[in-house]
């Protein structure tokens, strides 16, 4: 048995690189990771490159940059592997590329989606415990590479999500692993449902090989459902992320009060099967503290993320519009 958990994205910038907040910051993380179930492996978007020499990728208006000191905030949390295909792995530059790697090297956690050749980036992380083998592959989607802004010359590749070549991995894969897990940094940010091509590639995937996928971009989480003997989140939203940093030097933050709910799934993987063990949730404070919230109190501030299942996932309804995306994909074709 292989027990996995999983975090949305994690960026530490902004108000987490003043000094004066470090302190609260640990202990808050340190006291998160007291309440979290037991797991063997914790997977998380990192989503914030170190500042390197301090180049800034001038050609996006909003940047995620944190220092060494802010990125080292998250050691509690005791993350095993991050994703990096997604859109502020460049915000930095090539040097805050190189720190951010340096620094995950030293932290001993590993990292997938990125890499200096286009080889490197497209390679799985793969783990195995107890006779389970899991990989995981991650892909950075077409509206998100659009926010990257990563030059022609930059010297480092991200792993791009087209259908095609997702399918073609997975079937790769899929006679070497006992499962696959699919992680897309995908859609636009402020969505409160997926919109309907992720429903159909996830569940493309899934049909495909996959055991599970697995959204982030949206700042928001999105619902999750099962679709055969796979699962699908199609957003974990934000787990820590500080105001944005715009290019002149100022902060802002216009996220609505949803991207402040925050919730970590624990999944468990056996040799022939997969299941959600639990939720545990948080709602994000001043200073980017996270508070622990039940079930019922979710219920009660209308947080809880799955909220959408009943509504969201009516087959009849997704049929038609699967049916739409089919004929729109046709009529592109011909």
């Amino acid at each position: 048995m292989l027990t996995i958990q999983f975090f949305g994205d994690i960026s530490l910038s902004g108000l987490y690189c003043i000094p004066t907040n470090h302190i609260a910051v640990r202990n808050n993380l340190a006291d998160i990771e007291r309440q979290l179930e037991p797991c063997h492996i914790r997977i998380g978007n990192w989503e914030t490159p170190l500042i390197g020499n301090g180049e800034l990728n001038t050609r996006k208006k909003y940047l995620l940059t944190t220092t060494p000191e802010a990125a080292d905030l998250i050691s509690p949390l005791q993350l095993n592997i991050v994703t990096l295909a997604n859109n502020h792995i460049y915000d930095a530059g090539y040097s805050g590329v190189l720190q951010t790697i340096e620094f995950l090297t030293r932290k001993n956690i590993s990292y997938c989606g990125f890499g200096f050749t286009k080889e490197e980036a497209q390679m799985p992380f793969v783990v195995s415990r107890d006779g389970v083998t899991v990989a995981l592959l991650n892909y950075i989607g077409t509206e998100a590479i659009d926010y990257l802004s990563l030059p022609s010359n930059s010297g480092v590749h991200v792993n791009e999500l087209h259908e095609q070549n997702v399918i073609r991995d997975i079937h790769e894969l899929k006679n070497k692993v006992d499962h696959i897990i699919v992680s897309c940094h995908w859609g636009r940010d402020i969505h409160y449902e997926p919109p309907i091509e992720h429903r159909y590639l996830a569940r493309k995937f899934i049909e495909e090989g996959a055991s599970l996928v697995y959204g982030g971009q949206s700042h928001i989480q999105l619902g999750y459902e099962t679709w055969g003997d796979g699962l699908i989140f199609y957003s974990l939203g934000d787990f820590l992320f500080s105001p944005i940093n715009i290019a002149n030097g100022d902060f802002f933050w216009t996220q609505p009060p949803q991207t402040r709910k925050i919730g970590v799934p624990t999944v468990i993987f056996t040799k022939k099967t997969i299941a959600l063990k639990s939720w545990k949730y948080f709602i994000q404070h001043e200073l980017s503290i996270l508070i622990s919230v039940d079930d019922k109190e979710l219920d009660n501030r209308t947080y809880k993320h799955n909220f959408f299942n009943n509504l969201l996932f009516n087959d009849n309804k997704y049929i038609a519009k699967i049916a739409s995306l089919k004929n729109f994909k046709n009529s592109k074709t011909q």
